[in-house]
């Protein structure tokens, strides 16, 4: 009963999903969310290379823009470097911000995603309304 994983050699997110509460359930067919609450994320990143022992070292920030300017920055949102006996096919990432006093509009929440192992950096942008 585990996300379904595909196999890649270059890094990805994957299995991106903005929820309406951090207890879980489906992902939100459409993003909106109204000034209040909170937004709730969750995704899996695969494709990054291990280090000896297993080991995993990737880290990710988030920012949330509008157009191109950046409203709101979570710096260093993550920090996964650790090893292993068996390699995880995944690693998984999740995040809370509270909407409050947010202005109504078009917004993308954007993970930057570095593995220090396999020096690679990647972006992953998602769409969201706010009301």
């Amino acid at each position: 009963k585990g996300p379904k994983i595909a196999s890649t050699d270059k890094l990805e997110v994957t299995n991106f999903g903005f929820y309406r509460t951090g207890e879980g359930g489906a992902p939100m067919a459409t993003a909106v969310y109204r000034n209040g609450q909170s937004l709730f994320a969750r995704w899996d990143m695969t494709g990054y290379k291990y280090g000896e022992g297993n080991k995993v070292n990737l880290s990710w920030t988030v920012a949330i823009l509008m157009g191109q300017a950046t409203v709101h920055t979570i710096p260093a949102a993550a920090d996964q470097s650790d090893g292993a006996f068996y390699a995880k096919p995944y690693v998984d990432g999740d995040l809370e911000v509270p909407l409050n006093k947010v202005p109504a509009g078009a917004y993308t929440l954007l993970i930057t995603v570095k593995d220090l192992a396999g020096k690679q950096t990647i972006e992953s942008r998602h769409n969201f309304t706010v009301q």
